[in-house]
């Protein structure tokens, strides 16, 4: 057991020595200020300080100018959330503790009891058994679409419809829809229109510039790459959209841990390398599989390749 004298001496010679124990927990030691390094800083919260009360009642949780309350955010969440948003040529994020925490935080943040939500009939199946939910409980009802009804999809918006969701592709069938299509359709009735772009990655497809409203993401899959991290993410463009994303994440206390954030980070860097090989190999798979006597068919995002 070390006595005191083994711990750093605090930086006033006026105080006393520290307790053993207190030492462990709040050291003298201050990095110098400017201090900066490739990897972001870890920086954890649940219960956070400030210098006096004026300046935590004048902290807002929706401005990411510093530390408010840890489920709100970090400076490494913050990091992480920005990243993304530019990946994805958005211009707010955040991040929930699963891809399906991310879709349900766009479903409550826009839905209310007696609206209509469109979802693809290929949708990611807890997506569907959400909607499900949603209809069963909450009165939204939850109707399902062929994703490649184009601008058909004009035909299904009723006068309570207030969303769309989309995915490109789908998520296991492979198809690939007319966003601009559906997008034209469901704007010109004053519709949001969402997209689960899990599978491209803010990479292979650019949402926002083909006219998709709000984007989510599985950050599980590709920004992590090591499947060991559960992460979501929701990105958009318009403030006020953002606004009402904010108040859903707050509600529904998606808060996310900063080591999981790190790791995400700390992957992002090879993102795109893993994505491009992950791509070269998938295509060669796809093309021997097609020429394969006992394969129908190969679903594949670029071809849905039939024998």
């Amino acid at each position: 057991m070390s006595d005191s004298n083994d711990f750093p001496a605090p930086s006033s010679a006026s105080l006393p020595p520290l307790d053993p124990q207190t030492a462990l927990i709040h050291s003298s030691y201050r990095a110098p200020d400017g201090f900066e390094a490739f990897p972001v800083g870890i920086h954890h919260a649940s219960t956070v300080l400030f210098p006096n009360v004026a300046a935590m009642r004048s902290r807002d949780w929706r401005e990411k100018l510093g530390y408010t309350y840890g489920l709100h955010g970090t400076p490494t969440s913050f990091v992480l959330e920005a990243r993304l948003a530019e990946i994805e040529g958005g211009s707010y994020c955040r991040v929930t503790p699963s891809g399906l925490a991310a879709i349900a935080m766009v479903n409550f943040a826009f839905l209310k009891s007696g609206d209509d939500v469109l979802l693809p009939d290929n949708v990611y199946g807890p997506s569907k058994d959400l909607g499900q939910w949603l209809e069963r409980d909450f009165q939204i009802t939850a109707r399902f679409y062929d994703p490649m009804i184009g601008a058909g999809l004009a035909e299904l918006i009723q006068p309570n419809t207030r969303l769309v969701w989309t995915e490109a592709p789908g998520s296991v069938s492979m198809e690939v829809p007319d966003i601009p299509a559906l997008c034209r359709a469901a704007h010109a009735r004053g519709v949001l229109v969402a997209i689960d772009n899990t599978w491209a990655a803010g990479l292979a497809f650019k949402a926002f510039d083909h006219g998709v409203d709000i984007v989510m993401q599985a950050v599980t899959k590709y920004q992590s790459g090591g499947s060991d991290v559960l992460m979501g993410a929701v990105i958009v463009r318009d403030q006020a959209l953002n606004e009402k994303l904010e108040l859903a994440h707050m509600r529904l206390g998606f808060g996310v841990g900063m080591d999981d954030v790190y790791l995400v980070l700390r992957s992002l860097s090879s993102m795109r390398l893993r994505f491009q090989a992950h791509d070269t190999a998938a295509r060669k798979v796809a093309a021997w599989l097609k020429q394969r006597p006992e394969i129908v068919a190969v679903l594949h995002p670029a071809s849905r390749m039939p024998r």
